[in-house]
């Protein structure tokens, strides 16, 4: 990760108030080797991805995090199971709240809402936001995946039952 703002401590702590009371962005690049929990849902782990954490506030005067990732991801297609590149592109918009109060009153009013009373992990962050970000169901835009890839299949070898069914359909005296 290589952040370029005066808001990440050394250990990777955004200080999001701080952020959010100037208006100032953190930028920067991620790999997606460093993302633990995102590992295992991609067919590999090269590549970065650019992201901006930018500190506002809403139209009601409250702190907030615009939080954008871009990049592709490369997933393995659910149809085909073959390797495709996702593109990410995602921009959030999260309340800072002070304290649990704030939280659980603004958690109801508006989306996404997390408490901020300390300094947030920077690298944790993104990672939930790829997260949202991935399809829960990866799969290559329609027609691109190979002709019969994911449909059933229909010869005897690829269906375990066929032969039980030809044996009981000649006990019952049933050869259709």
């Amino acid at each position: 990760m290589s952040p370029r703002a005066n808001y990440v401590s050394a250990t990777g702590k955004l200080d999001v108030q701080g952020l959010a009371r100037t208006g100032e962005s953190v930028v920067g690049i991620v790999r997606l080797a460093d993302f633990k929990r995102v590992r295992d849902l991609l067919a590999d782990d090269e590549g970065s991805l650019g992201f901006t954490v930018k500190g506002g506030v809403d139209e009601r005067g409250r702190p907030v995090l615009a939080v954008k990732l871009e990049g592709s991801v490369t997933l393995n297609c659910q149809r085909c199971l073959l390797p495709f590149l996702f593109d990410i592109e995602s921009e959030t918009e999260i309340l800072l709240a002070a304290t649990e109060e704030e939280l659980g009153v603004w958690d109801e009013e508006e989306g996404e809402t997390v408490l901020a009373a300390a300094p947030m992990d920077l690298q944790e962050l993104l990672e939930d936001e790829l997260l949202l970000a991935l399809p829960y169901a990866p799969r290559h835009p329609e027609g691109v995946c190979a002709p019969g890839a994911g449909s059933a299949r229909t010869s005897d070898e690829t269906r375990p039952f066929a032969s039980l069914a030809a044996i009981k359909r000649k006990s019952t005296g049933n050869e259709n």
